[in-house]
């Protein structure tokens, strides 16, 4: 692979905006010279010979492991025999390892385009055999570990310069796959038997026929609309910022879980508007691959809304770089949340901070603004299968190196994940993060 001019400064953008956050860096770039200017310091950058590019794209580079702090360890290929790190001289300082090409590939999505992509049944590109598994930083966003080590090598050398942080914030995000647990009586009674049938539950079925009654008597008492209200109320609660994604579909169309032309759909969203909560589309599973359809159900929610519908979030995470981006873009989308890996939790995308997506057919970055998935309540509990405590203290430390990145911890917990047999990973898990 080869860096062009645009790839090199759209990353280092993003490196010098996470390393000196309310700086405006000039940078320079002239053939094999990459210069940044951050006041009267100027920045010289390197980037790896081809052998070495083509070893990382392989995913055999070999790397020295950098400590950072505690429990923070990153990879860095020191190409010099004394594997020293950096150079100064008066004013200037010269990167000797290169902080550019593995945040690109990671930050512009570069190895879901190759032919040799590894994608699951539903297109999605997968953790396994990722450059993310093969360097060990699921758990690391690299780009963001750069920046910050690119910060403390030029504060060592030049301590007048003062960097105030940039704060970073828990955002909250819940996708409404499913709008009501109850409906019509061939609906209703099929989920009431499942807790006989499949939960073996007596305690369980005698709840949720209480529930059906109550949702009999008044639809906004369905436990799935009920969990909408409960999510945001203990977002709010922690002084988190909430946001609620929802599907636009109409009866009858592949994968429609609930009409937005429903009374529950416009009871929903009038509540969320009235009480200021961010929405957002929950583009289909088709809409993915499909510029009108995705377009038509922008439309529908808007129509809904009453106003502009600029965030997103893909349902099932499907991303097909050379198609979905391309959808997003000319339906006027200018916020997603969708880049996160869905059976494993952490970093996909080498950061924590939201950053431009990068449009690799024509070189260029686009004004889509990417806010990377850290976390999913259905990693942990289908993917991973992992217990209530462990899941606890997994997120949290994905939310304390976000912290300490500076960059925003971004967690989906969708509304059917509150009741029944996820009362206990709503109660002990969403609720005391």
């Amino acid at each position: 692979m080869q860096l062009s001019e645009h790839a090199i400064r759209y990353t280092l953008s993003h490196l010098l905006q996470v390393a000196f956050p309310h700086i405006m860096p000039s940078i320079y770039i002239d053939n094999q010279n990459i210069i940044a200017e951050i006041g009267d310091v100027s920045i010289h950058f390197s980037i790896m010979d081809e052998k070495s590019r083509d070893a990382l794209v392989a995913g055999n580079l070999a790397c020295e492991k950098w400590k950072m702090a505690p429990g923070l360890i990153v990879p860095l290929h020191l190409p010099n025999a004394e594997k020293k790190l950096y150079k100064t001289e008066n004013q200037s300082i010269t990167i000797l390892c290169d902080l550019i090409t593995l945040p690109f590939i990671f930050l512009s999505r570069w190895e879901e385009v190759q032919p040799n992509a590894n994608r699951d049944a539903h297109g999605r590109f997968r953790f396994e055999g990722s450059l993310t598994q093969k360097y060990d930083v699921a758990d690391i966003p690299l780009a963001d570990a750069y920046a910050m080590l690119l910060r403390q090598w030029v504060c060592q050398l030049f301590p007048r310069l003062q960097i105030p942080p940039r704060q970073s914030q828990i955002i909250s995000t819940h996708d409404v796959d499913i709008l009501t647990r109850f409906g019509n009586l061939k609906k209703s009674v099929r989920t009431l038997a499942a807790d006989l049938l499949k939960y073996r539950s007596p305690q369980l079925c005698k709840q949720s026929v209480q529930q059906f009654f109550a949702f009999h008597n008044n639809f906004r008492l369905d436990p799935y609309l009920q969990a909408c209200d409960m999510l945001f109320k203990q977002d709010e609660a922690a002084a988190r910022e909430s946001i609620f994604f929802i599907k636009a579909q109409k009866a009858g169309e592949h994968d429609c879980t609930f009409d937005i032309a429903g009374k529950e759909a416009a009871y929903l969203v009038k509540y969320l508007h009235e009480n200021n909560v961010r929405v957002g589309l929950h583009g289909s599973y088709k809409a993915a691959s499909d510029s009108k359809l995705f377009s038509l159900e922008k439309r529908r929610l808007e129509s809904l809304y009453g106003d502009k519908i600029e965030l997103h979030r893909q349902h099932y995470l499907r991303f097909l770089p050379t198609q979905t981006q391309s959808c997003w873009e000319s339906a006027g989308i200018r916020e997603d949340y969708t880049l996160g890996f869905a059976e494993r939790e952490g970093f996909r995308c080498g950061t924590c901070h939201p950053y431009p997506l990068y449009d690799l057919a024509n070189d260029r970055p686009t004004a889509i603004i990417e806010h990377p998935l850290i976390a999913m309540d259905m990693t942990f509990i289908q993917y991973r299968k992992m217990k209530v405590e462990k899941t606890l203290l997994k997120i949290k430390e994905l939310r304390n190196i976000c912290q300490q990145m500076e960059g925003d911890f971004v967690l989906l917990w969708h509304n059917t994940t509150v009741w029944r047999e996820y009362t206990t990973w709503y109660e002990s898990v969403f609720c005391k993060l």
